[in-house]
């Protein structure tokens, strides 16, 4: 390897390990929202869940199915494979 080509990638790291500094470090977000740690994300859906039977959850093209039967709720695809219910006093 000549001198010349040493120089020339020298030269294009330097600018790469710039470049993803400048551009890595601008990215980063401005600001940040506020979250309330205590707070239920979706606050009117507690009234409604009452009443459900069947809840759809859809994630990355997947639709994952739980059913209410015979008082038990299940994952519909998994042959009503129990669900395990959370330890809330108004559940």
């Amino acid at each position: 390897m000549n001198q010349t080509r040493l120089l020339v990638l020298v030269v294009a790291a330097v600018v790469a390990v710039a470049g993803g500094w400048y551009f890595g470090t601008a990215t980063a977000p401005s600001r940040r929202a506020a979250i309330d740690p205590g707070g239920l994300m979706f606050p009117d859906l507690t009234g409604k869940l009452k009443d459900a039977r069947r809840i759809e959850i859809t994630s990355k093209g997947k639709v994952t199915v739980i059913e209410l039967k015979s008082g038990v709720w299940g994952v519909a695809d998994r042959g009503g494979y129990r669900v395990q219910r959370p330890n809330c006093a108004g559940c």
